[in-house]
């Protein structure tokens, strides 16, 4: 994977030449790709036990196909480099799912290493997405079911 992001090419390259785009940003736009395709990883996970997550599951969709069984999702370790980086955990059935945040990481306005749950037995796929907005604070940015936290 290459180490950084491709710099972008002469501010004194025009972008466009007449109605075309410039050659020497096409290429810059192509090595982007390059770089983006070099960091893609799979869009999702199916887990159907208890789970830790590691930060090479943040960026992805988490299905938890889990029946009426219940189980618990703990959140990976996380540091300042993870800042915004984000996952999404949906739960398939109607079984609790617990999601557990990491050492002393919160969720929104819980406490320090404590959970949320959905014990929704009525929604066919509850989901949350979680986005780190601080080193220790995971956000709720969007889900659907009924989640709790403790």
């Amino acid at each position: 994977m290459p180490e950084k992001f491709p710099p972008s090419p002469n501010l004194a390259s025009d972008f466009l030449r007449g109605n075309l785009i410039n050659p020497i940003w096409i290429k810059w736009f192509r090595d982007i790709e390059k770089w983006c395709n070099s960091i893609r990883q799979e869009a999702y996970t199916v887990y159907t036990t208890d789970t830790d997550l590691g930060i090479s599951d943040l960026g992805k969709v988490i299905i938890c196909n889990i029946g009426d069984a219940n189980i618990n999702i703990t959140l990976p370790h996380v540091a300042s480099v993870d800042l915004y980086s984000w996952v999404t955990i949906v739960r398939l059935g109607t079984g609790r799912l617990l999601i557990k945040a990491n050492d002393s990481d919160r969720i929104e306005r819980s406490s320090a290493g404590s959970s949320i749950w959905c014990q929704e037995p009525g929604r066919v796929a509850a989901n949350i997405t979680l986005e780190l907005v601080d080193e220790d604070l995971w956000g709720i940015l969007s889900g659907t079911g009924i989640w709790k936290t403790a």
